[in-house]
C-alpha cells in the first residue's frame, strides 16, 4: 500500500522528505502523497511538515498491527498478534479467544483498556497514548499447580526488559509488581483454564506505564511512569521487544526445569521485600516477619517473629518503610 511504502522512505531518510520527491520516487500524484500522510497521522505516526522542506517522521511511537508484526519478525519472536485500539480487557480477549478455540499462542495489544483488571479484581487504569496493555495467550504442558510461577517468570523479565530498552533499574515486589523509585510501575496478572485433563490454556496480562506524563489522582502517591522517571518518553516497541524476548526464554527453560530455581538468583537480586520486614496480609490474619526470597516454587520464604520459616504462597505483602505500606 502507499502509506507503507511512504512510512518506510520517511525511516530511511531520517530527515525530510519533500512531497514532490516522494510522488516522483513512487510515480504518484502529490494528492496520493497528502492522502496517505494524513491517514499515517491518523493512525498515530508523528510526522512534521514544513514548507520548502516537506515531510519528516518525528515520532514512531506506534503501536499498530503492522509494527508489531515487524517487531516480532525481526527479533525472531514466534507469536502470532492481535491488536485492537480500544478493548475493555487483553485478558478477556485472550481468554475468549482460547474458548473459541483458538489453538495459536497470541500476542494480543491494545492501545487502550477500557475494563483493565489487577490482581483480586482490582481496577487497572489503562489510558490511550503512552501505555503498553497486553496479554500472552499460552498452551503449556505442566501441572495446574505451576500456573502462579510464571506470574514471576514475567515479572523478571518485565524488570530487565525494562533495564535493557531504557536503563532504568527496577524492582520487583513480590510476587507481580514492578516498581522505579518505590513506585509501581507495572502489574501482572496470570490466568489459566482447567479441564479433566489439567491446563487448557494460560493468559499472562501485562500492564507498563511507559510514556504517561500524568497518572489518575487516585494511584498518583504511589504509582509512577516510564516517562516520569526517565524524563524522556521511552520507544514501547522497543520496551515490549525487551520484555518478550527474555519472558520466552525464562518460560522455554520453566517448561524444561518445571521449577525456578534457574532464575531464582536474578529474581531475588531484584526484589525488593529480601531482607526486609514485611507484612503479610493473609486470609487468617497478618503478622509481621522478615522476608528472606523466594524458594524453587516460587513462594515468599520468611521467618516470623519466632524464628519459623514460613513459605508465603498467597494474600498480599506490604513493606514497611517504603511509601508507609506499598500496595
Amino acid at each position: 500500500m502507499l502509506k507503507e511504502k511512504i512510512l518506510r522512505l520517511l525511516k530511511e531518510e531520517g530527515g525530510f522528505f519533500s512531497g514532490q520527491k516522494l510522488a516522483e520516487r513512487l510515480q504518484v500524484s502529490r494528492t496520493a502523497v497528502w492522502k496517505a500522510i494524513a491517514r499515517l497521522k491518523e493512525e498515530g505516526y508523528g510526522i512534521e511538515g514544513v514548507q520548502n522542506l516537506g515531510y519528516r517522521l518525528s515520532s514512531e511511537d506506534v503501536l499498530n498491527e503492522s509494527e508489531l508484526v515487524h517487531l516480532l519478525e525481526a527479533r525472531s519472536i514466534p507469536l502470532d498478534v492481535i491488536y485492537c485500539s480500544s478493548i475493555d480487557s487483553t485478558n478477556r480477549l485472550a481468554k475468549e479467544l482460547a474458548e473459541r478455540g483458538e489453538t495459536r499462542e497470541l500476542l494480543i495489544v491494545s492501545e487502550e483498556q477500557t475494563g483493565g483488571r489487577g490482581r483480586r479484581g482490582r481496577g487497572w487504569i489503562s489510558p490511550p497514548e503512552g501505555g503498553i496493555w497486553m496479554s500472552l495467550l499460552l498452551f503449556p504442558s505442566m501441572e495446574s499447580e505451576k500456573i502462579s510461577m510464571v506470574t514471576l517468570l514475567a515479572a523478571l523479565a518485565v524488570c530487565e526488559g525494562i533495564r535493557a530498552s531504557t536503563g532504568l533499574e527496577g524492582t520487583i515486589k513480590w510476587p507481580n509488581d514492578i516498581l522505579l523509585s518505590g513506585k509501581k510501575v507495572s502489574g501482572i496478572l496470570t490466568e489459566g483454564s482447567l479441564d479433566i485433563d489439567g491446563i487448557k490454556y494460560i493468559v499472562c496480562g501485562i500492564g507498563i506505564n511507559a510514556n504517561l506524563a500524568a497518572l489518575d489522582k487516585s494511584i498518583e502517591k504511589t504509582a509512577t511512569s516510564i516517562l516520569l522517571e526517565a524524563k524522556t518518553p521511552c520507544n514501547r516497541k522497543d520496551v515490549i521487544g525487551s520484555v518478550l524476548t527474555g519472558f520466552l526464554t525464562y518460560y522455554r527453560k520453566f517448561l524444561e526445569e518445571k521449577n525456578l530455581e534457574f532464575i531464582r538468583s536474578k529474581y531475588e537480586k531484584h526484589l525488593i521485600t529480601k531482607n526486609r520486614e514485611v507484612y503479610i496480609d493473609g486470609p487468617k490474619g497478618g503478622f509481621f516477619a522478615m522476608a528472606q526470597g523466594i524458594d524453587e516454587e516460587g513462594a515468599l520464604v520468611v521467618t516470623d517473629e519466632k524464628g519459623d520459616r514460613r513459605r508465603i504462597v498467597s494474600g498480599e505483602v506490604s513493606i514497611r518503610g517504603l511509601c508507609g505500606y506499598a500496595e
